[in-house]
């Protein structure tokens, strides 16, 4: 048997501690962007609810475990009833933190998103698309936006995608802080999804 010695052995254990930090920012990432209702590499189609979070590392209601639990459970809750309702389901993660590092830590925290946006602050473009823009009342994070929408993909004659066509982005429900989201939890997180899809999905 060979032992290493000298700079051999100091050269195999930098390799090693090279590997095995790679291995934990790999595994890291794949965490984040893990399938949260459905196989990722399946184009969605037809209607569906679009869970979005918008919260930051900065903000201690944010970052609050609490909160954590209740925006965790809130997903869950809506998945199960967007499935009842025949209806598909995705979840996005918005992180204001101008550090999109920082941000990404804190979605982290709250399990798999199909979509993460970071970084910019209150000037995030999804944050402005989906929080700030027709909201009637203050904005604040944590905060949870519920909406329903049909997603549509425009095929050729040969069946080759060539694009999308989204009906919809109807709000069902807001709820700003985390007082009025950990109350919405406590009742189930309602959002009115009745009527909306084809039925239970198996």
């Amino acid at each position: 048997m060979r032992f290493v010695r000298g700079p051999e052995w100091l050269s195999v254990a930098l390799l090693g501690l090279v590997l095995g930090i790679g291995f934990q920012v790999i595994s890291r990432r794949i965490s984040v962007g893990a399938p949260a209702a459905r196989d990722s590499t399946i184009l969605p189609s037809g209607p569906e609810i679009v869970f979005l979070y918008l919260g930051s590392a900065a903000c201690a209601h944010s970052d609050d475990p609490e909160s954590i639990e209740a925006v965790t459970r809130a997903k869950a809750l809506l998945s199960g009833a967007a499935k009842e309702e025949g209806l598909g389901f995705s979840t996005h993660g918005i992180a204001t933190d101008w550090d999109p590092a920082s941000g990404l830590a804190h979605l982290e925290r709250l399990g798999a998103w199909d979509e993460v946006s970071l970084g910019r602050g209150w000037g995030n473009s999804t944050a402005i698309r989906h929080f700030f823009q027709g909201s009637v009342k203050p904005v604040i994070t944590p905060g949870i936006v519920v909406l329903f929408r049909r997603m549509e993909l425009e095929l050729r004659a040969d069946g080759l995608i060539t694009g999308y066509r989204v009906q919809g982005d109807r709000v069902l429900m807001r709820r700003y802080g985390k007082s009025e989201i950990q109350e919405w939890v406590r009742h189930g997180a309602p959002a009115s999804l009745e009527g909306l899809g084809n039925g239970p999905l198996p």
